[in-house]
């Protein structure tokens, strides 16, 4: 069933719940993800987006859980978006199906940031997927994000680890084969491994090709979650699957497009038609 939503009292009418069980008990399906009830409570508004809902049953899933299932990757990254479209960025995202949702906001202020987190992390929260707040584990465990992702010039892993806290995901941004294997060992949640192509997401870094990523799998990917980022986008999803990724980081191919939420659904469905062999346990 599909409803428009301008808020919660179409919602509650159209699936004949009471309000007292709707803020009470029950989960419900948006799209490929869940929304708990009482957090809709915060977000009575979905930019009038169609939603499909579907009451369910759902036992809770742990970040890591989540990680370990993700297959898509997309990256909120402000220097595609303005943080005024932030929001309506991050539903289209949740609505067309990423599995993990990161804010970037590079050379942008830390109270822009934490303003713009504190909006969109309720939203992944409510549908089920992790929020994961690029570079600040400082500002990531006080917003009680989900995780963080740090460059290899961001420090050890021991301080994001005390910093964030237990049962929270630290990620590490890896541009070779090598530092791939050095984040498995130093025992990082997941790693970003490119940019594959060269792209204006990581300008003046170069890109690392597509030669390496079959050992990577094999290697890391096996272990932990590898997502193979940079330059990553419909056009050449077939090249990249065939190079042997499992999973994705996609970025200004969603961002950029007219569509966010057709855009990431088309992704999502190339990318894992083509890649049916894999099934993350």
């Amino acid at each position: 069933m599909k409803i428009a939503a301008p808020g919660i009292a179409p919602f509650l009418s159209e699936m004949k719940i009471s309000s007292h069980d709707f803020l009470s008990k029950p989960e419900y399906r948006i799209g490929h993800g869940v929304f708990h009830a009482f957090n809709l409570r915060a977000f009575p508004i979905f930019y009038g987006l169609p939603i499909t809902v579907t009451r369910i049953k759902m036992s809770q899933r742990n970040p890591s859980d989540l990680m370990h299932h993700a297959l898509l990757y997309a990256i909120l990254d402000l220097r595609y978006i303005t943080p005024a479209r932030a929001a309506e960025t991050g539903v289209n995202l949740l609505a067309g199906g990423a599995d993990l949702v990161q804010l970037r906001a590079k050379g942008r202020e830390l109270a822009e940031i934490r303003e713009v987190a504190r909006q969109v992390l309720p939203l992944c929260r409510a549908a089920g997927v992790p929020f994961i707040l690029n570079d600040f584990p400082e500002l990531a465990a006080e917003l009680g994000a989900d995780g963080v992702h740090i460059g290899q010039d961001d420090g050890p892993l021991a301080v994001a680890r005390e910093i964030m806290g237990p049962g929270k995901l630290v990620g590490r941004s890896t541009h070779s084969l090598a530092q791939a294997r050095t984040a498995l060992a130093e025992g990082f949640d997941y790693i970003g491994f490119g940019p594959l192509f060269p792209t204006p997401t990581k300008a003046g870094r170069p890109a690392i090709g597509l030669q390496d990523i079959a050992a990577m799998e094999h290697e890391v990917g096996s272990r932990i979650p590898a997502f193979c980022i940079g330059g990553v986008k419909r056009s050449n999803l077939a090249e990249v699957s065939a190079a042997g990724a499992r999973r994705i980081v996609v970025v200004s191919d969603l961002l950029t497009a007219p569509d966010i939420a057709a855009a990431t659904r088309e992704v999502r469905a190339a990318f894992c038609g083509i890649s049916a062999g894999f099934h993350p346990d």
